[in-house]
Order: structure tokens, then sequence, then C-alpha cells
């Protein structure tokens, strides 16, 4: 009875802890916002933060007595629906693609974009919302879509992002031990990557993406991100307590004196950071991406909203713009899994 008390507490402290520097965070932000709009204005990022924390407590109190399975359904549903929609799209436009690959590529291809961060954010939310399917019985062929759209975008974050999702559907999603899971493994593992090594080096679709890799730090995209985050310990030294939510461009454009045209850093490490200051944007940036791993660790990555956020992060580094209404759902209902216990009996 004892261990039990112990036990609740535990449970207590692990959803009170995450909770108390949550609150922290928001109302700083809160704070900080208002204190630099004399130098910087009103910004609509930051209606769109508190749009975000309404949707995460929206559905923290919502969902909170659902059953997972449920939830899951219907994410992995509307999940689906969006690749339907993005392949009839494709379909349609799909001279725009061939053009695009036989110029031999270069940036992105000219379809119609559906998300609001354009195609690079379109393919990656795709491959990001995949983790929940992949426990389904038609995991693979939703997954297979996924990342040819990825490589049709030449996205590279896209394309990262699915191969850590197959990784993870290989090592933790099928059972753990035994010949007959090594047999498995073998027989879609192998012939998987000779067919997609196969793709990439004779077809113009992987020759396109290869170039894309090799050109990481060269091209256009890349070079706009360092541009801007090479003042990134400038801004730090100036402001250390942060320049206020939506406010960390227009911060660098003041010290550095250039235009970089960009609403966002491309990077919600040192969006955060730069916003929110070394002091609570930081702290709570490393705080966050610990307490995830760590649990998702213990349970064996079983849980999808968790490999959802820990994935969410790896994208972040490379774009995002620090304050993600799409994410904002999952991490509420990641918050009710934790809270609950959702998955730890299937470690």
């Amino acid at each position: 009875m004892v261990c039990g008390l112990h036990k609740d507490r535990r449970k207590s402290f692990g959803i009170i802890i995450p909770s108390f520097w949550l609150v922290h965070f928001v109302v700083y932000t809160v704070i900080g916002f208002l204190a630099f709009v004399p130098v910087f204005g009103i910004r609509l990022i930051f209606i769109n933060f508190l749009y975000s924390v309404g949707v995460m407590i929206l559905f923290f109190s919502v969902y909170r007595n659902e059953d997972p399975n449920a939830i899951t359904d219907v994410i992995g549903a509307a999940m689906i629906c969006a690749l339907i929609i993005i392949t009839i799209k494709l379909i349609v436009e799909v001279q725009t693609l061939i053009s695009y690959f036989a110029a031999g590529g270069g940036g992105h291809p000219g379809v119609t974009k559906f998300a609001g961060g354009g195609l690079n954010a379109e393919a990656s939310l795709l491959a990001l919302y995949s983790v929940f399917v992949m426990k389904k019985k038609y995991a693979l062929p939703v997954y297979f879509m996924t990342l040819l759209i990825s490589a049709l975008y030449s996205s590279r974050t896209a394309f990262i992002l699915s191969a850590l999702v197959l990784i993870w559907y290989l090592v933790f999603v099928k059972p753990k031990t035994g010949r007959r899971n090594l047999t498995f493994l073998l027989l879609i593992t192998v012939p998987f990557v000779a067919a997609v090594v196969y793709f990439m080096m004779t077809s113009s679709i992987g020759q396109v993406l290869i170039t894309r890799f090799l050109k990481t730090g060269d091209d256009a995209g890349s070079i706009g991100r360092i541009r801007i985050w090479e003042y990134t310990a400038d801004v730090i030294v100036r402001y250390p307590f942060g320049v206020g939510c939506g406010n960390a461009v227009e911060a660098l454009e003041l010290l550095s004196g250039n235009t970089f045209g960009e609403g966002n850093m491309h990077n919600i490490f040192f969006q955060i950071t730069l916003e929110q200051g070394i002091f609570v944007g930081l702290p709570f940036l490393i705080v966050s991406a610990l307490w995830i791993l760590r649990r998702e660790m213990k349970i064996r990555f079983q849980d999808p909203f968790g490999v959802f956020m820990l994935l969410y992060l790896v994208q972040g580094a490379l774009q995002s713009k620090g304050v993600d209404a799409w994410m904002a759902d999952i991490l509420g209902l990641y918050f009710i899994s934790r809270k609950r216990n959702w998955y730890a009996a299937a470690r």
C-alpha cells in the first residue's frame, strides 16, 4: 500500500512538474512579448502562440478519458485523407513534376502547396503524422507513399524523418526478440534498402534528391539559414533575457543591418532561445527534450505521441518557427498519455 502511494506520488509529480514549467514559460512569453511591443510592434505569431496554448489545453481537457486507439484511428484517418488529396494533386500536376526533374531539380518543384510552410513542411507533416498509422495493417503502403512524396518534393528534412520513422517501425513497433523478428527484419529491410538504393542511383528523382543532400550548406536554402543563424550569439549577448515572442528575425536584422526576408529562423532551438532568453527559453527546450526522451526510452518508444514529439524536435532544428499550432494538439494528447500511462503495458 505504501509502495503504491509512492508510485502515485511519482506519477503526480510527473505531471505537476512539467505543468509548472510550462505555465512559467507561457507567462514569461506573454510578459516578454508585451515588453517589446514598443520596440518591434505587435506580431501575429504571438496570436499563433496563444492559439497553440489554447489548442493544447482543449485537447487535454476534451480527450483525457478517450481510448488511445480511437484517437490514433482518427488522426490516422485524417492523415490518409491528406495523403489522398496530395496524391490527386500530384497526378493532376504531373507535368510540372516531369519538367522539374527533367531540368535537374533545384529547390522544390512548382506544384501547388497546401501547407503554410510550403512543400518542405507539407512533406514533413506527412512523415511526422505517419507514426499514427505504423501500427495499423496498412502501415507500409501509407509509409511508402509518404516516402515517395518526400522524394518528389526534394525535401531533405522529410526524407530524414521518413528514415527515422522506418527505423522506429522496424526496431520498436515490431516484436523485439526471437527468430521470427530477425527473419522479418531481413525479409523487409534488405529488399527495401536495395530497392531504395537502386531507385536513388538510377532515377532522375533519386539523383535530384542526392544532389540536394550533397549541396547542403551550399544551396540557397542552406545559405539563407546560415546567414540568419550566424548572428544568433550576438543577439543573445545583447538580449540575454530574450527579445519577445515573434521578434527573433527582427532583432537579428536590427543588430546585423541585413534584411533576411524571413518570418522565422527555421530553427526552433535558436528561435526560442532568442525570444525567451537563455535563462528561460534554452532551459525549457533542454528540460522538455530530456523529459520526453527519458519516458520514451523507459517504455521503449511505444507511444506514437511521444515519438511524434521527438521527431518534431528533430525537424525543428532545420525548419519550423518555434510556435507550431499543428503540433499543439499532439502535445495536449501526449500529456494525457503520460498521465494515464497509455502505452506503459506495451513495453
